[in-house]
């Protein structure tokens, strides 16, 4: 062997071990990396089956909100509030619908506890979504349904955070949000009502507004709409009263006990 060759020999061999010593320097990061990501992937599942299942007020008011949007912006489309359905009603129908999907798959893969009321909801869920689709927007019952699903809903939860609270003031968001939705049923059900007096959305909200606070003087010409005012009329009275008599008990001066 030659005095050059054996100068190159231990350089090569270095240079070969370098290499190789960076290879598996690189396939560590590499392995990091997939461990890391995978804990993270199994921390977020972990995380969400958790919030899933909590079943919180924080977890009903982010999935009624939703659902509640994604309504709105159906009834704005379908020109059921008196405004012209433009691009924008469109994207947010479809952003909400996005979110309500990603939703309900989350409650499908992570919840544990399914009862009879899980399916129903599931159901009325994906019913409340189809409309969406072409096929089923001409479909009046599916509209009215996801109205009256949405409403359902909100009263629940008003309920709810009135329970938990201990403060019956939260009734009182029944009037700004689950009255506009049954104006929007009643708008439906009257505008080709013969002798109706309703004949937009707004007159419709008026009605329903001034039934929900006992003050009804006008009244639909559909059974139905009429039953509708009817249940808003009792609603109103109960949160009225509820509210009146938690007042009151406020300002009452506690009695001191007897000896």
């Amino acid at each position: 062997m030659s005095a050059n060759e054996k100068q190159t020999q231990p350089a090569t061999e270095i240079r070969g071990t370098g290499n190789n010593g960076k290879s598996r320097h690189m396939t560590d990061r590499i392995s990091q990396r997939e461990h890391n990501g995978g804990a993270g992937f199994r921390s977020g599942a972990a995380s969400l089956r958790e919030f899933v299942n909590a079943k919180t007020i924080r977890h009903e008011v982010l999935v009624i909100g939703v659902s509640y949007l994604f309504i709105v912006a159906g009834a704005w489309n379908d020109n059921l509030l008196g405004f012209v359905p433009s691009r924008w009603s469109h994207v947010l129908e479809l952003t909400m619908a996005t979110l309500l999907l990603s939703e309900i798959s989350s409650r499908v893969v992570f919840t544990s506890n399914r009862t009879v009321g899980f399916y129903v909801f599931l159901v009325l869920d994906t019913l409340s979504l189809l409309t969406v689709f072409p096929f089923f927007a001409g479909v009046a019952l599916a509209r009215l349904i996801r109205m009256f699903y949405a409403a359902y809903r909100l009263v629940r939860l008003l309920d709810r955070m009135a329970c938990h609270r201990r403060n019956p003031v939260y009734l009182i968001w029944l009037f700004p949000f689950v009255v506009p939705l049954f104006a929007a049923v009643v708008y439906v059900l009257e505008r080709h009502t013969a002798g109706s007096h309703i004949h937009n959305y707004a007159q419709a909200l008026l009605v329903c507004l001034a039934f929900s606070l006992s003050l009804g003087n006008v009244r639909p010409a559909s059974p139905i709409a009429m039953t509708l005012c009817g249940l808003l009329f009792l609603a109103g009275v109960v949160c009225i009263g509820v509210v009146t008599n938690w007042i009151s008990n406020r300002y009452q001066v506690p009695k001191l006990s007897e000896d």
